[in-house]
C-alpha cells in the first residue's frame, strides 16, 4: 500500500474566539432604529392605500377611462360637422353660380323686353302715320280728286299693310270692281 499524505494545517483555538467576537449582537438603539424605519414604511403604505382607494382617486380613474371614449365621440362629431360644412359650402357655391346665371338671363330679358317695347312704340307711331295717310287718302278719294289708276295703286298699298290692332272692314267705294278690298280701321 502506498503511503497517504494528508497534511492539514493546525488551526489555532484563538482564531475561533476572534471570529465569534466579530459577530456580536445588536443593541437596543439599533433594534429600535430598525423598528422605527419598518413602522414608518408600514404607515406610508397604509396612507398610500387609503388615498388610492378614495372617491376622488376612483373618480379620476373613471374619468381617465371615459376620456378616450368622449374624445372619440367628439372627433366623430367634428368630422361629421366638417363634412356638413363642405356640403353646405358646395351648395352655396352652386346657388351663387345659379344666381349669377339667372341674374344675367334676367338682364338679357329686360334688355330684350325694352328693345321690343321701343320697337312696338316705333311700329305704333308708324301705324299712326299710316292711319293718318289713309284717312287723308280716303278724304281725297271721297272728294273725287283721285283718278281711277292712282286710286287702285293707293288701295293696293293700303291692302298690303296690316293693322296692328282693330277689326278690318271693307271700304265702300268704286274700287271694288278692280278686285281689291281695302281695309279701313274702325276708330273706337
Amino acid at each position: 500500500m502506498a503511503p497517504t499524505f494528508y497534511h492539514y494545517l493546525p488551526v489555532p483555538v484563538a482564531d475561533k474566539s476572534e471570529s465569534m467576537l466579530r459577530c456580536r449582537r445588536l443593541g437596543w438603539p439599533e433594534v429600535l432604529g430598525i423598528l422605527l424605519v419598518l413602522g414608518g414604511g408600514f404607515v406610508c403604505l397604509i396612507v398610500f392605500a387609503v388615498r388610492a382607494n378614495s372617491k376622488a382617486c376612483n373618480g379620476g380613474l373613471l374619468a381617465e377611462q371615459e376620456c378616450p371614449n368622449v374624445t372619440c365621440l367628439l372627433e366623430l362629431q367634428l368630422n361629421q360637422t366638417r363634412q356638413d360644412l363642405l356640403r353646405t359650402t358646395d351648395q352655396v357655391a352652386t346657388c351663387h353660380h345659379t344666381l349669377v346665371n339667372v341674374s344675367a338671363s334676367l338682364e338679357m330679358e329686360k334688355a330684350r323686353g325694352l328693345e321690343q317695347l321701343i320697337q312696338k312704340e316705333e311700329l305704333q307711331g308708324e301705324n299712326e302715320k299710316l292711319k293718318q295717310k289713309l284717312q287723308e287718302a280716303l278724304e281725297e278719294t271721297r272728294e273725287g280728286g283721285l283718278e281711277q289708276g292712282r286710286g287702285n295703286q293707293l288701295w293696293q298699298l293700303l291692302a298690303s299693310t296690316q293693322p296692328l290692332d282693330g277689326p278690318c272692314v271693307p271700304a265702300p267705294g268704286p274700287h271694288r270692281s278692280a278686285g281689291l278690298r281695302p281695309a279701313v280701321l274702325l276708330e273706337s
